[in-house]
């Protein structure tokens, strides 16, 4: 088991604030962790050891790590845009060849033909939309999958009520061999899929301090 370090707010290499107890690796990224100071001793080894042991030992191991969790509602939502701004860009081309043909007796009409300007507009608008929705895809994958054997240990939920309707967001403390634990976030998918229960092994499949999946494996 690696030796763990004093702690420190945030992880160098990826950014993301680090639970408050020592570390010697970053939880999110698997990075070591480079602080000053004196290392924090180990009282034995995590309660949890033996069954992630079991885990990685298991039959189903290698094709849990072979799978490929669902990104995240957040991912979705942004290529939902980039769809829905290729469709409007995709109309408004259609308006501006619409209004060419209207106006083929004299080209120079196109520049303030109503219907043109309304083309010119709505691919504009297409197309910013689809730069943002990329922008915010790619935000949701830029830091890298990775795919290992946990426990869960404790799970607590933030329910945020907009409108008719309300977003719950839950955070699961997550503990890896060697004893790294970190909290996760993971978007509630409504009651299209329960969230997971404390005290259970399996594959986590994390992005940064986010959970995408997470495959029970029995042991």
């Amino acid at each position: 088991m690696a030796t763990p370090t004093t702690t420190q707010r945030a992880c160098k290499n990826c950014g993301t604030t680090l639970p408050d107890r020592p570390l010697s690796i970053c939880p999110y990224c698997v990075m070591p962790i480079q602080s000053e100071g004196a290392p924090a001793g180990v009282d034995g080894e995590s309660p949890q050891a033996a069954r992630i042991e079991r885990v990685l030992q298991h039959d189903t191991y290698p094709a849990a790590l072979d799978a490929s969790p669902a990104e995240t509602p957040t991912y979705w939502k942004a290529k939902g845009v980039v769809f829905r701004g290729k469709l409007l860009a995709g109309f408004g081309l259609a308006l501006v060849v619409l209004g060419l043909g209207l106006n083929l007796s004299d080209p120079a009409e196109v520049l303030t033909s109503p219907i043109a300007i309304l083309g010119v507009l709505a691919a504009v608008f297409g197309v910013t939309r689809v730069m943002r929705g990329n922008a915010a895809a790619a935000i949701a994958v830029e830091k890298p999958l990775l795919k290992r054997a946990g426990m869960i240990l404790d799970r607590r939920s933030d329910t945020a009520v907009a409108g008719w309707s309300g977003h719950t967001v839950y955070h699961f403390t997550i503990e890896f061999e060697g004893g790294i634990v970190g909290e996760f976030r993971w978007e509630g998918r409504g009651t299209q899929e329960e969230p997971y229960v404390s005290n259970l092994p399996g594959v986590a499949y994390t992005r940064g301090d986010t959970l995408l999946g997470f495959k029970h494996i029995r042991v």
